[in-house]
C-alpha cells in the first residue's frame, strides 16, 4: 500500500504512558492510521488514500502484558504474559517500547522525563501527542507485581503454591473481570 500525505512533514511524535489495554489499544489504532486502514473501533470508516505518519512511544514499567487471572492457573500463567516483542501488532518500525518510568510531564515544553528500569538511567522525550493510558496502581495479590516475564512466572508459581496449600481452602469475594 502506498502512503499518501497532504504535504511532506516529520510523523507525529506520540508518548503513549501505559502498556496495558488502553495504552496498547492506542498505539494500535493508531498504527492503523498510519497504514490508511481503519481503526480497531467497529464504527470508524476508513480512510481511502490518508496516511498519518507517527512515531510512538510507549512507556511501561513493566517488559510486557499480562492478566492477573495467571495467579491461580499454572497452565494459564505460562501463556499469558507477553513480552511487547512478542505482540505481533506492535512489531511496527514506527512503534518503540520503552521499559520505565515516567517521573514528569512537562506539558509547556511537550516533554517526558523518563527513568529506564535497565540500566536505570534517565532519559528526555519530547512529544507532539500525550496519551496518559496507566490506568490504576493495584497492589498484591489483586495484580502481580512483577516487571518482568521471568519475575512474573516465579510470583505466580509461588502464589499458585499457596493457594494449594491453603489448609482450609480459600474463598474469593469479589475480584471483577479477573476472577476465576
Amino acid at each position: 500500500m502506498t502512503r499518501k500525505t497532504p504535504h511532506k512533514r516529520e510523523p507525529f511524535k506520540v508518548l503513549v504512558l501505559g502498556g496495558s489495554y488502553a495504552g496498547l489499544a492506542a498505539a494500535l489504532n493508531l498504527t492503523n492510521l498510519y497504514e490508511g486502514r481503519p481503526s480497531r473501533a467497529k464504527f470508524e470508516a476508513p480512510v481511502p488514500g490518508f496516511a498519518v505518519p507517527f512515531e510512538i512511544t510507549i512507556v511501561d514499567e513493566r517488559d510486557g502484558y499480562c492478566s492477573p487471572l495467571a495467579l491461580v492457573e499454572a497452565e494459564y500463567a505460562d501463556k499469558i504474559w507477553k513480552t511487547f516483542s512478542d505482540i505481533p501488532g506492535l512489531q511496527h518500525p514506527h512503534i518503540h517500547c520503552i521499559q520505565g518510568s515516567v517521573t514528569t510531564v512537562d506539558c509547556e515544553k511537550m516533554c517526558a522525563s523518563i527513568t529506564l528500569h535497565n540500566p536505570g538511567s534517565a532519559i528526555e522525550h519530547k512529544y507532539d501527542y500525550l496519551i496518559a493510558a496507566t490506568g490504576l496502581r493495584r497492589v498484591w495479590p489483586t495484580v502481580p507485581q512483577s516487571l518482568t516475564r521471568d519475575e512474573y512466572l516465579n510470583e505466580g508459581r509461588g502464589h499458585i503454591d499457596l493457594v494449594r496449600g491453603a489448609e482450609h481452602g480459600i474463598v474469593v469475594i469479589g475480584g471483577g473481570t479477573s476472577s476465576p
